[in-house]
């Protein structure tokens, strides 16, 4: 939940965007969260043969996230119906609504294949990003990314001020371009 919360809708104009997707299938579990403009997945493998699609409201999972202080370092206990969910952690019992409806097919959304690659180092392309992100417009944190052949550049805009940055040469980044006839 941690990992995709944040990216789901924050304003109530079409209600499903505004949770989590919880899809298990016989040992897997995703979880998925859109605005319509970003997404984030997270696939995991449990321990449990069940089947379930569920769409929770993302503003409380993070106000449980928030307001219980044992939710890293305890089991999370969550149990459902069709019109509600209850999760306990800790000292904390939340029970709150689902949302009803069907979760948009954002697997067709997601491409499939890409015309180019970029290999960089993780922890270079993050420190960036977090600098990147600290001076980006507070209502969507927007970051432009501008890939060429041997750098990424990297910048933000606000009221704050502006930030670019690029990985040099000494960052390894390959592109690899698809040949245009096959």
């Amino acid at each position: 939940i941690k990992q995709t919360y944040f990216t789901a809708a924050s304003v109530d104009v079409r209600p499903l965007l505004s949770g989590i997707y919880i899809k298990a299938d016989h040992g897997d579990i995703e979880f998925a969260a859109t605005d319509g403009t970003r997404i984030s997945i997270k696939k995991l493998k449990i321990n449990e043969d069940v089947s379930f699609e569920i769409i929770v409201p993302a503003r409380f999972t993070y106000d449980i996230m928030h307001a219980s202080t044992d939710f890293d370092e305890t089991d999370t206990l969550i149990s459902f119906n069709s019109k509600y969910i209850k999760i306990s952690c800790g000292k904390t019992t939340s029970i709150f609504g689902l949302i009803s409806g069907k979760y948009i097919n954002y697997q067709s959304i997601m491409p499939q294949s890409s015309d180019t690659t970029m290999i960089c180092d993780k922890n270079v392309f993050l420190s960036i990003l977090e600098r990147a992100v600290l001076l980006s417009d507070e209502s969507y944190y927007t970051v432009k990314f501008d890939i060429q052949y041997s750098k990424l550049y990297v910048s933000s805009v606000s009221d704050s001020g502006e930030g670019f940055e690029e990985i040099k040469s000494g960052v390894k980044l390959i592109m690899k371009k698809k040949n245009e006839n096959q």
